[in-house]
């Protein structure tokens, strides 16, 4: 199988370095597409739609003897809200070959471990076309994560593409000859807690998510964003979830676990 990742990015500094470099030896080729829509907050991108932070120069001083990174600069996009990510996701999408499409954020990652056991899994369901498997939403450190509300929902992160699969309607649905691509076949792994130690671990293979690990500059402009978006009356639980980042007590249904599974291999000193 061929592997393509395929990542949006936009002033991802924090994670971006040690994401690639988890999963450069792990897939074929690596495209990242960076890009804003106009309802992002002004004074944390370029004029040119781009990010005012490191991020690429992270990409274009990756080593990468491969050649397996495409860096596409989008900038704005024209679409705005939900559509917006639809656009910066069909640039990655027309150059992925057939094979396997993984999408994996800059602040996602997956142990080796993890990603071969998914891999193996996509290689013997060959009447499966997408694949879910969990994340473990780690919260301001890497000893601890959330759960309920928002942080209960999975995304379809693995497929198995065609060429000409397209992201027409839903950025996190992708479509083939106008029909959504998990509607021919999909699997979708539950999350599962099991005890461990003195903490939980999730039952595998799943990924790590450390988005609610960044600076809270960061949190602050993807949550703004998101009311920019009209989320507050759209997805009114999206938001209430990711503002109790900055209270002090969360909302009810959420639970703080202390984590106690394996990190990623090269974000293992951040424990």
């Amino acid at each position: 199988m061929h592997v393509t990742i395929g990542m949006i990015v936009l002033n991802e500094e924090e994670f971006l370095e040690r994401t690639l470099a988890q999963h450069y030896d792990l897939a074929d080729r690596i495209v990242i597409v960076e890009g804003a829509d106009s309802l992002y907050p002004k004074e944390r991108v370029t004029p040119d739609g781009l990010s005012i932070d490191a991020t690429a120069e992270i990409v274009r001083s990756f080593p990468d003897p491969g050649r397996k990174i495409q860096f596409i600069q989008h900038g704005w996009t024209n679409r705005g809200g939900e559509q917006a990510k639809c656009e910066l996701r069909d640039r990655y999408a027309e150059v992925t070959p057939d094979g396997i499409l993984a999408v994996v954020d800059a602040d996602e990652a997956y142990t080796e471990s993890a990603w071969k056991a998914i891999m193996a899994r996509i290689e013997s369901e060959q009447a499966v076309y997408a694949w879910c498997y969990p994340f473990v939403h780690l919260w301001k450190n890497a000893s601890q994560f959330i759960t309920g509300g928002y942080y209960d929902i999975q995304h379809i992160r693995f497929w198995r593409w065609q060429k000409g699969m397209r992201y027409d309607r839903n950025h996190n649905f992708p479509e083939w000859r106008g029909q959504f691509v998990q509607r021919m076949g999909r699997r979708v792994h539950d999350r599962k807690l099991i005890p461990k130690d003195d903490g939980y671990d999730l039952q595998g293979p799943y990924g790590h998510h450390f988005g609610f690990m960044k600076q809270t500059q960061s949190i602050r402009d993807k949550t703004d964003y998101y009311r920019n978006r009209g989320e507050c009356v759209t997805r009114p639980q999206t938001i209430q979830s990711r503002e109790a980042w900055f209270q002090e007590e969360l909302l009810l249904g959420h639970t703080i676990w202390k984590y106690a599974g394996q990190l990623p291999e090269k974000f293992a000193e951040l424990r």
